[in-house]
């Protein structure tokens, strides 16, 4: 059964609810929600990066992350991912939503500090259609003031449900019967009648935390959220997680990329080929530009016929993830199911020495790994520096951007576009028509003309001996270290060139 959602103007106006039919184009993202109870605790962030390889997750909501000011971006993030987050900022210790979202998705973060202090977080993604979604993440302390309390529901939730919407978040409402739609306290009641106004489908029914739900899914419409299923908690946390999928149509270009493997390449055959062939007839009476071009040319052509591609898969498990803590963390999610079925005391006890031998034997392995990575930094100072800079660092993506008119910019283009028509906006222009000019002829007294370069083979493999390997392609699209495998091939026809 296909359930259609039309909503004219800006937002959605075709999301299918039979996701998973391939003929019709549509991919569901996998997301991932859980009170994850400081993100800085290594043993966590570690055990998300095994969860975010072993289920291709695309989309990560957090709560209580207890982030500040004073932890960097760097910190929080993992690759592949665009990193959205508000801090609690009255001083009080913990709280902090968080969400994370695959960077090739288009995302931009909606939210609007003036419609209250409330620990929420909005941001609204958009398919290959431009259909617009907005997700949320919602953090209720047990001890929120009436005034706050108010203003989270009242004024934001209702903000951002006009629209189509997927909100997830730690709600502490353990007064709701969710099944039943029935609330034991006044506040309880309040929210419960705000969901209801607003239409929004709450999809969890089982236990989050103890024999409470707290951690909930509304969605604006029931096919938005499909297979969500309640998960064991991340390492020590003490609210069980959320897997779903929410059904949008995003293009999957980017997902399993395939690259040239450089390094596997038949060099070889590569030099074999170039250099069977005469460039001084090939090149005869023909412009540099158009002799370049045939040389990129015949190069592409070698690379497409010797160089094997491999799928750059994202969202891989760390290096240092050995197979057994693989299998350990699936038999853990296997204890765990036993032990939310049969709560007994033998149940409970494999469960928590399972967790406990993950955590030590997480602990070790990135030890050892570390420690190897300094032993060998003589030898191979990249992966130790690249190990570093991907511990502090966030790569930073460029866009989306608004234009002038509020619309949601993110096509490629449409986005340099707009930078060159600001920054040629602020050029200073200067006279062009009273420019000095100077006469480099004499020096000192001294003639300091250039009479004469000399280029040949010699200098030229100098040259691409010095070329850095694995550094990025320009606009011919030849990766260095393709260039210095060409070497013997190459140096003929860049002799004629030069």
């Amino acid at each position: 059964m296909c359930n259609m959602v039309q909503v004219d103007g800006e937002g959605i106006n075709n999301i299918c609810g039979n996701c998973n039919d391939k003929s019709k184009g549509t991919l569901v993202l996998n997301c991932f929600y859980t009170n994850i109870r400081s993100l800085t605790n290594n043993q966590k962030r570690d055990e998300m990066l095994a969860l975010i390889s072993e289920h291709k997750i695309d989309i990560i909501g957090l709560t209580e992350s207890w982030s500040h000011e004073g932890i960097l971006d760097g910190e929080l993030s993992f690759e592949g991912f665009n990193l959205f987050r508000r801090d609690r900022t009255d001083g009080r210790r913990g709280g902090g939503v968080m969400l994370l979202v695959r960077d090739d998705i288009c995302a931009v973060n909606m939210t609007d500090m003036s419609i209250g202090n409330n620990e929420s977080l909005w941001v609204r993604i958009k398919d290959i259609n431009n259909i617009e979604l907005c997700l949320g993440v919602c953090y209720r302390s047990p001890n929120v003031q009436d005034e706050e309390n108010k203003c989270f529901k009242m004024d934001t939730i209702k903000y951002f449900s006009k629209d189509p919407v997927i909100i997830m978040g730690d709600f502490n409402h353990r007064d709701i019967d969710w099944k039943r739609l029935q609330a034991d306290s006044s506040k309880g009641q309040e929210f419960l009648d705000v969901v209801n106004d607003l239409f929004l489908t709450q999809h969890v029914l089982q236990e989050t935390r103890g024999a409470s739900i707290l951690d909930l899914v509304f969605s604006s419409e029931p096919g938005l959220v499909e297979d969500l299923e309640i998960c064991s908690p991340v390492s020590n946390s003490d609210h069980n997680s959320l897997l779903f999928k929410i059904c949008m149509e995003i293009g999957t270009e980017n997902i399993n990329k395939e690259v040239f493997n450089y390094h596997q390449a038949d060099y070889e055959q590569i030099n074999l080929v170039l250099e069977e062939i005469d460039w001084d007839e090939k090149f005869m009476n023909k412009d540099v530009e158009t002799m370049w071009n045939e040389l990129v040319e015949k190069l592409r052509e070698c690379r497409g016929k010797y160089v094997p591609k491999r799928k750059l898969n994202k969202g891989n498990y760390p290096k240092w993830m050995k197979n057994n803590i693989k299998r350990n963390i699936k038999l853990r999610i296997k204890l765990w199911k036993r032990f939310n079925d049969y709560p007994t005391l033998i149940n409970e006890t494999k469960y928590n020495k399972c967790r406990n031998e993950i955590n030590a034997d997480i602990r070790k392995a990135k030890r050892d790994f570390e420690t190897k990575l300094a032993d060998n930094i003589k030898e191979d100072p990249k992966s130790f520096y690249a190990y570093v800079r991907n511990k502090s660092k966030v790569k930073v993506t460029i866009g989306p951007l608004k234009d002038n008119y509020g619309n949601v910019v993110s096509d490629s283009k449409e986005m340099a576009d707009m930078f060159n028509e600001y920054f040629s906006s602020v050029f200073t222009k200067e006279n062009l028509n009273n420019i000095p000019k100077a006469d480099n002829s004499l020096v000192n007294g001294k003639n300091c003309s250039l009479e004469n370069i000399v280029i040949n083979q010699g200098r030229i493999a100098k040259a691409l001996g010095t070329l850095k390997i694995n550094k990025a392609a320009g606009v011919d699209e030849l990766n260095s270290s393709f260039l210095k495998g060409c070497a013997n091939g190459i140096m003929t026809p860049l002799e004629l060139i030069f």
